[in-house]
């Protein structure tokens, strides 16, 4: 029952737990992965770009340090609380919008952003092949998409990671990409010491 339900929080943060167990958590756990995502983007001043789940708001922030324009959608109620709280400031001027809603129906304009990153979330996408669509829709041309995930190796060694999860390795990410839309595919790995092997995978919109 831990299990099931500290795997329920990892995809939806909620309630007290969410905000102050599952949050902080999260934020500590993916601090390499953020940078590293950061790093993987290369962006530039004025970039627009969409975070999707962006939890309790780190790369958020990395994001806005780089003075770029930021989008973030999430699925928790409550992270979306604790990062318009944290955010207030940079929300008052339009450097920032968050908003809840599901990768799947993205509520934004086709071409709208110059990047799209997710650190993750992959695991959790009922339909993946329609939520890549929906990332190549709101890309410009030749936009970037970086997705980064624990890998299916270092997931599987939770007991938990049966409760909702789909895990992937990186040559099923690869293919997805593929076959919607994507392409100069590139990735790299790195160790998580809380958590294993992880991927950073890029991709360019066509």
């Amino acid at each position: 029952m831990l299990q099931r339900f500290i795997a329920k929080q990892l995809a939806n943060p909620s309630g007290w737990f969410g905000r102050f167990v599952t949050a902080k958590w999260l934020e500590d756990n993916n601090v390499l992965m953020n940078q590293m995502t950061l790093d993987t983007l290369a962006i530039e001043e004025n970039t627009q770009v969409l975070e999707i789940g962006f939890g309790s708001g780190h790369l958020l922030s990395l994001l806005l340090a780089k003075k770029c324009s930021v989008t973030g959608i999430e699925l928790s109620s409550e992270m979306l609380k604790l990062a318009t709280k944290r955010f207030k400031s940079k929300l008052n001027v339009g450097q920032c919008a968050l908003q809840l809603g599901d990768i799947q129906a993205l509520p934004f304009s086709a071409q709208q952003f110059d990047a799209v990153c997710s650190v993750n979330t992959l695991y959790f996408w009922s339909d993946p092949d329609k939520a890549l669509q929906e990332c190549h829709r709101v890309l410009r041309a030749q936009g970037k998409l970086v997705l980064t995930f624990d890998a299916k190796s270092s997931l599987a060694a939770w007991s938990g990671s049966k409760y909702g999860f789909r895990l992937y390795e990186c040559d099923e990410v690869e293919a997805l990409l593929s076959r919607n839309g994507f392409a100069n595919i590139t990735w790299q790995a790195a160790t998580n010491p809380a958590s294993g092997l992880f991927y950073v995978v890029s991709a360019t919109a066509l």
